[in-house]
């Protein structure tokens, strides 16, 4: 109002638009609060509100105004001509790490596991009594054999997977011939065999030898021909001693016999009758066979170069002798 006016006057009024407020609240699934900010809106604009990005975490609803939708990340308001709230709630990102076992032992937790974000999670496996961890498979790598029987997986931001593979713990019974050449002892060298299997041996002389004695563990079991153990949960070693048989009834060598190259010679110096002669391989395969004579003989012995076995049987005794061929 002008009042008691004498002379021109001059007025200018100014103007300023009307700005409006967009409040922003960001929370988390625990009520926690991300973010709370005003952004001023001129009067009748649009505008987009999008949800700032934080880490583990995704936009689960948005409230605008006391109005829900899901899963938006970003709001429009149009021709803004009044002030507005806008609320975005968050639940922490999950991800599934899968175990899986093969054999006998437990593994803890089992099957699928939920973890959030970021988190960490242990997994414990044992295996059973006779049993060990034999490889740890990570997301497809395998790991071997661990050095401890967990596995931790920390900071997590993906999905995994976890296989234990218990196998059986395996035990090892060395058998073997003493003389090498004078039989067989099956299963013969490194034996392998299961926690709480049993396993069987038999020993066979060749012709000629006898078993003396069978030793376990550094003990006799006197001169048995099979000899099981049974419950195997640690290492043994098994020996079958064997030694000649047929020493002649006057104790008295009546039949030398030796080896030159492929022919075996066989002097009969007490002029006792021989019967008759037969070559074994050290696998107890007769090779040779001839009938014997009054007198000395000798034969032609068409085998690989070895440790070879000649029976010599005489009217007296049977007797064997070692020789070695040469090819």
């Amino acid at each position: 109002t002008i009042t008691n006016i004498t002379e021109n006057q001059h007025a200018v009024a100014y103007f300023s638009q009307n700005e409006y407020d967009i409040r922003v609240r960001v929370i988390s699934e625990d009520l926690l609060v991300f973010d709370d900010t005003i952004h001023r809106v001129p009067c009748g604009s649009d505008t987009t509100i999008a949800v700032p990005l934080f880490f583990c975490y995704s936009v689960d609803s948005v409230d605008v105004d006391g109005v829900v939708y899901d899963s938006l990340t970003e709001v429009t308001l149009y021709d803004v001509r009044e002030n507005h709230l806008l609320t975005y709630y968050l639940s922490r990102s999950q991800y599934v790490i899968v175990a899986s076992k093969q054999g006998n032992g437990t593994v803890t937790p089992m099957d699928t596991v939920h973890v959030a974000c970021d988190d960490m999670v242990t997994f414990e496996f044992v295996p059973d009594t006779g049993w060990y961890v034999q490889n740890l498979i990570v997301d497809g790598d395998d790991l071997g054999t661990p050095a401890e029987n967990t596995y931790t997986f920390a900071n997590i931001h993906s999905n995994h997977t976890i296989e234990v593979v218990f196998a059986p713990t395996v035990y090892v019974i060395t058998a073997s011939v003493d003389p090498i050449d004078a039989g067989q002892i099956t299963p013969y060298g490194a034996v392998a065999v299961e926690h709480g299997a049993d396993q069987t041996f038999n020993i066979f002389p060749f012709p000629g030898y006898e078993i003396v004695s069978l030793e376990v563990d550094g003990v006799s079991q006197g001169a048995v021909s099979t000899y099981t153990f049974h419950n195997v949960t640690e290492n043994h070693t098994i020996i079958a001693h064997l030694a000649v048989t047929g020493i002649s009834e006057s104790g008295e060598s009546t039949v030398n016999v030796y080896a030159s190259g492929q022919t075996v010679y066989i002097r009969n110096e007490a002029g006792i009758s021989i019967r008759k002669v037969e070559v074994y391989d050290v696998a107890g395969r007769c090779i040779v066979s001839q009938i014997g004579t009054p007198s000395s003989m000798q034969l032609q012995v068409p085998a690989a170069t070895g440790v070879y076995v000649v029976r010599v049987a005489t009217e007296r005794a049977v007797v064997s002798y070692k020789v070695r061929i040469s090819r």
